[in-house]
């Protein structure tokens, strides 16, 4: 998939910035950005260290997102993933339209899409009884810090999200809760039926984000934390 390499070298040249994402002091994602718009991002295994896959995100003139092109790492060279489902979750992820209503009080995304995105996606859901998640979300404020939570969800999600398939697979959704301060998502906190996934986001003066720590805590089992970094490279 010799296009996709050639992208990356002659994108270097117009890019302003590439962001890198540690996790635990590995190399997890290099994340190249134009005008605040990601336009690569690539994967790396942990284990190996060798890339995993790249996603190419195209735009038009005007910022808006246009596609999403995504490519696996095998024996050495980038193959195209010809899944729909991938390019459609970074599509929806990325793209500027893709926030839903309650989430409109988080207004710094920045290398947070992803994220939000699946927050959202988890709100937009329909529950077992017909009702929508958000539908049961209130929101509640208490000096700077601005509150989002919903309870007595008890349903599984069949979701993209980190949180669901790595910690807590096929477990019910107790609750969930998210800190907002001046429009930063600081914290989110997921109760599930055998456990606890909470991360906390840390930005510096400038408003970028630079790491965040999750903390996962089960109740017959010993947890773990992970820590992410975020540097401009």
């Amino acid at each position: 998939m010799s296009n996709l390499n050639t992208f990356q070298m002659s994108s270097l040249n117009k890019l302003q910035k590439v962001y890198v994402i540690k996790q635990d002091g590995s190399l997890l994602e290099r994340r190249y950005v134009d005008n605040k718009n990601t336009t690569c991002i690539v994967t790396y295994d942990l284990e190996t260290k060798q890339p995993a896959d790249s996603i190419i995100l195209g735009y038009d003139e005007k910022g808006n997102l246009l596609s999403a092109k995504t490519y696996n790492f095998v024996e050495g060279k980038y193959e195209a993933d010809e899944l729909l489902t991938v390019g459609n979750y970074y599509l929806q992820a990325y793209s500027k339209d893709s926030s839903c209503n309650n989430l409109l009080l988080i207004k710094h995304s920045f290398l947070m899409e992803e994220i939000i995105s699946k927050i959202c996606s988890i709100q937009n859901s329909v529950l077992p009884n017909g009702g929508e998640v958000s539908s049961f979300s209130k929101t509640k404020q208490n000096k700077e810090i601005i509150e989002i939570s919903c309870s007595e969800i008890n349903a599984r999600f069949n979701n993209p999200f980190d949180v669901f398939q790595l910690y807590f697979h096929n477990q019910l959704l107790i609750s969930f809760d998210l800190q907002i301060k001046n429009g930063y998502l600081i914290k989110e906190t997921y109760s599930f039926s055998d456990g606890t996934f909470t991360r906390a986001f840390f930005y510096d003066e400038a408003g970028e984000l630079k790491k965040s720590v999750a903390d996962i805590k089960y109740k017959n089992e010993i947890g773990k934390k992970i820590t992410k970094l975020y540097e401009l490279e």
